[in-house]
C-alpha cells in the first residue's frame, strides 16, 4: 500500500470506548467528526450537514455509525459517501460501530456493508485487537504528474470552447477526487482576468458550486498585482443560478459552465443547449450525487441531436489521493457507486410473449450480488439523482415490492412500489391539520393537507416511487407493458384501495401515465431546485371507495388549477398546462363554461371587429378553459399565447419576447387569431 493510499480503520464496541480510542487518535490531526451525539469535550457535524463540507480537506474523518442505535434511522449512507471525499492522501476514515453481530441483525445493506469491510483492506480494533496508531501529522499530497498534463489537456479543450465554433459545448467526466471543479474555477479566473463580464454557473446547489468559486477566488489572488477590491471587482463577472433560476430568467451569457449535470434532468439540460452558444458541462461519473453513468448514455444522444459538433473530456489521476486508493474503492462497492448497466441486445424485445415479470424480494438481493449490480444500475441509469441512500432502502425497507420484468432472463425493466396509507380517522384528522406527519406516506398526506381530502390517509394505497426501462430498450412500450402488470397485481389485493405516484412533470412524462389511466390530482406550487420542475401526484381508483376520494380530489384540483395558473403557476410550460387540462373538466364544468349571447357578441368583438382585450376577458376565459378541456389543435405559439395571456395574465411584454411578434400591436393580433380559431372550432 502506497504512503499516499487512505486507510480506512474500523473501531468497535461499546460507543464510549470507540469514542475515546478515536479521541486519542486525532488529537494533533486537521479532523472532521460526523455524529448526530452530543460527545463532551469533541465539535462534531450533524450528518445532515456532511454536504456542507464538500470540496474541503482533512487529514482524517470520524464517521459515528452508532447514530442508527441512538436514534433508529438506517446507516446514513449519503453522508458516508460525501465526506470519504475530503479526505486527503495519507489519511484516514475512522469508522466507530457497534459490535457488528448487533450492528447488522436486522438490516441487509449492512450485512452486506461489514461483510465487504471483512474481505477489505481495511484495520480492525475490538475486544480482541489493539487500536493502530496513526502516523499523524500527515504530510500534503502531492499530485502526480500525469494529473498535471491531463489537467493542462483539458483547459486547452476548455479555451477551444471559447475561441472556437459556436454550439460545440465540452462535457467533462471524472471521478471524485480528480479536480474537476477546482479545474472549472481556474478557468473561469483565466477569462474574468482576461475581461470576461458574464460567467454563469450553474449546479444542482450552491453549495456543489462552492469549490468552483473558490477556485476561482483563489486563482485571482494569485495574479500579480492582486488586491481584495480587484478580486472583488473580477468575481463580479461570475454568477451563481439554480437551474430553474437559470431556465425562468434565461440571462445573457458569455459562457455556462454547468457543474455535477447529471444531477439536472435532461429536459432542463436541453433547454440550456439551445438557448446558450458556450457551454461547458460537468459531471461526477462515479458519485455520491447521483451516477453518471446512465445519464452519459442519454445525454450523449442528446448532444449528438442538437449539437453533433460536441466535445468530450475525462480527467482519471487523482489529486487528493494516490491510484488505486483502497478507501476509494471500498466506498465505490459499498455503495455501489460502479454499478454500471448490463448489456443488452434489441432482439431481447422481439414479442411480449418472451417478457416475465416478477417480484422479487430482498433477500434474493442480498443473496445475488450481480442480481443487485443489475437492478441497481437500472434504477440509477433511470432517475437523475440515485444515492446511496436509495440502495440502503432497496434492501431494507420492508414495504417495498420490487417488480422486475425480464426478457431471456435479462431484467430490461423494474419498479419499486410502496403501500401507504391505512390510517385511523383519528390520525387522518392530524394528518388534515398539519399535526402529524408519518413518515414514507407522500400520497395520503398530499391528498389530505394540499388536495383537501381530509379522510384519504384512512385509504390504503399503492404507491409507484419509480419505474425504470434499460435505455437502450426505452421507446418500446417495455415501460407501459411492466406498468399494465403492476396495476393488475394491486386490483387483485382486496384491500388496496387506489394506486398513484408522484413526479416531476415533463410533458413526455405526464402522457406515459395519463395512457395508463391515471389522472393528475394534485401539482406542486414551487419548482424543484435541482429539477426545475413542479411535482404531481397522479391517482387511478381501484374500486369504487376510492372512486369517490378521486373524484373529490381531482375536482379540487380541477377547481383551482386555473386560478392557480395566474398566481403560483404563471410560469409553468405551456406544454404541461395543455395537459394537465385535457379531460379536466366533465359535463357539469363544460356545461356551466357555455357562454352567454353577450360573452358571444364580446369574444366576436375581440377577434373580428378589434374590441379590446380588456373588455373581453370573461367570454376568454371561459372559452379558453371549455377548448383546452376538450382538446385542441393550434400551433406551440398559439397556444403559448393563449395560456400566457388569458390564463397567467403575463404582461404584453412579457408575450413579445416569448413569441415571433415585433411588438405589442403585432401580439395582439397573433392573439385575436389564435382566439379565432378556437372559437370556429367544431
Amino acid at each position: 500500500m502506497s504512503p499516499q493510499h487512505r486507510q480506512l480503520i474500523v473501531i468497535s464496541g461499546q460507543f464510549e470506548n470507540c469514542v475515546a480510542i478515536a479521541k486519542e487518535r486525532v488529537k494533533e490531526s486537521h479532523h472532521l467528526w460526523l455524529s448526530d451525539a452530543a460527545i463532551a469535550g469533541q465539535t462534531t457535524l450533524a450528518m445532515s450537514k456532511a454536504t456542507t463540507v464538500l470540496g474541503q480537506e482533512y487529514d482524517v474523518v470520524v464517521f459515528d455509525a452508532f447514530n442508527e442505535n441512538h436514534h433508529g434511522t438506517a446507516f446514513n449512507a449519503n453522508a458516508f459517501g460525501a465526506v470519504t471525499g475530503t479526505i486527503i492522501g495519507g489519511g484516514y476514515l475512522l469508522l466507530l460501530t457497534p459490535n457488528f453481530k448487533v450492528w447488522t441483525d436486522k438490516s441487509y445493506f449492512l450485512q452486506r456493508f461489514t461483510a465487504l469491510l471483512s474481505q477489505s483492506s481495511a484495520l480492525f480494533y475490538d475486544k480482541e485487537r489493539q487500536p493502530p496508531e496513526l502516523n499523524l501529522p500527515i504530510t500534503k499530497f502531492q499530485p502526480e504528474p500525469l494529473f498535471l498534463q491531463e489537467q493542462q489537456n483539458v483547459l486547452t479543450l476548455m479555451q477551444g470552447v471559447i475561441e472556437g465554433h459556436r454550439r460545440r459545448p465540452l462535457v467533462l467526466t471524472s471521478d471524485r477526487g480528480r479536480g474537476k471543479s477546482t479545474l472549472l474555477g481556474k478557468f473561469a479566473a483565466h477569462l474574468l482576468q482576461q475581461g470576461m463580464k458574464n460567467i454563469i454557473v450553474s449546479a444542482p446547489s450552491r453549495k456543489i458550486a462552492e469549490t468552483l468559486f473558490e477556485s476561482a477566488r483563489i486563482t485571482l489572488f494569485q495574479q500579480e498585482g492582486a488586491s481584495s477590491w480587484t478580486v472583488l471587482e473580477q468575481l463580479k463577472g461570475l454568477q451563481f443560478l439554480s437551474p430553474d433560476e437559470l431556465h425562468r430568467q434565461n440571462p445573457q451569457a458569455d459562457l455556462v459552465l454547468i457543474d455535477e449535470a447529471a444531477s439536472i434532468p435532461l429536459p432542463l439540460l436541453e433547454r440550456f443547449i439551445r438557448q446558450y452558444s458556450r457551454l461547458i458541462f460537468a459531471t461526477t461519473e462515479h458519485g455520491y450525487e447521483g451516477s453518471g453513468r446512465g445519464f452519459a448514455l442519454r445525454f450523449n444522444k442528446l448532444l449528438d441531436n442538437v449539437c453533433p459538433q460536441w466535445k468530450r473530456a475525462t480527467l482519471t489521476t487523482p489529486c487528493r489521493w494516490a491510484n488505486d486508493d483502497p478507501l476509494e474503492n471500498f466506498t465505490f462497492d459499498a455503495l455501489l457507486l460502479n454499478t454500471a448497466l448490463a448489456e443488452v441486445d434489441s432482439g431481447l424485445v422481439e414479442s411480449s410473449q418472451l417478457y416475465d415479470v416478477a417480484v422479487i424480494t430482498q433477500d434474493d438481493l442480498i443473496a445475488n450480488e450481480a442480481i443487485l449490480r443489475e437492478l441497481f444500475g437500472l434504477l440509477v441509469s433511470a432517475h437523475y439523482q440515485t444515492r446511496p441512500s436509495d440502495l440502503v432502502r432497496l434492501l431494507d425497507d420492508e414495504n417495498y415490492q420490487i417488480f422486475i420484468l425480464r426478457s431471456k432472463q435479462q431484467i430490461i425493466a423494474t419498479a419499486l412500489v410502496a403501500k401507504e396509507g391505512g390510517f385511523s380517522q383519528a390520525l387522518a384528522e392530524d394528518i388534515y391539520n398539519g399535526k402529524r406527519r408519518p413518515q414514507g406516506h407522500l400520497i395520503p398526506q398530499t391528498l389530505a393537507t394540499h388536495a383537501g381530502v381530509k379522510d384519504a390517509p384512512c385509504y390504503i394505497g399503492e404507491r409507484i416511487i419509480r419505474i425504470a426501462v434499460h435505455p437502450a430498450l426505452q421507446g418500446k412500450g417495455l415501460g407501459s407493458y411492466l406498468l399494465r402488470a403492476i396495476v393488475k397485481a394491486s386490483e387483485k389485493k382486496k384491500e388496496v384501495d387506489y394506486i398513484a405516484t408522484s413526479f416531476g412533470a415533463t410533458s413526455a412524462l405526464l402522457p406515459f401515465w395519463r395512457r395508463a389511466g391515471f389522472q393528475t390530482v394534485h401539482i406542486g406550487m414551487k419548482r424543484d431546485a435541482s429539477s426545475g420542475t413542479h411535482s404531481v401526484v397522479m391517482l387511478k381508483p381501484l374500486n369504487q371507495k376510492s372512486a369517490l376520494l378521486y373524484k373529490t380530489a381531482q375536482k379540487n384540483f380541477a377547481d383551482s388549477f386555473a386560478l392557480l395558473l395566474a398566481d403560483p403557476l404563471r410560469d409553468l410550460e405551456t406544454s404541461i398546462v395543455v395537459i394537465l387540462f385535457t379531460k379536466l373538466f366533465g359535463k357539469e364544468e363544460q356545461a356551466r363554461l357555455e357562454l352567454t349571447g353577450v360573452e358571444n357578441q364580446a369574444l366576436l368583438g375581440f377577434y373580428d371587429q378589434r374590441r379590446a382585450y380588456e373588455s373581453s376577458i370573461s367570454a376568454l376565459y371561459k372559452l379558453t378553459l371549455k377548448r383546452l378541456s376538450q382538446g385542441v389543435d393550434l400551433s406551440p405559439e398559439e397556444l403559448q399565447l393563449i395560456v400566457g395571456k388569458i390564463l397567467q395574465k403575463k404582461s404584453w411584454q412579457q408575450l413579445v419576447e416569448r413569441s415571433s411578434a415585433t411588438g405589442k400591436k403585432q401580439v395582439i393580433s397573433l392573439l385575436r387569431r389564435a382566439v379565432k380559431k378556437l372559437a370556429c372550432r367544431h
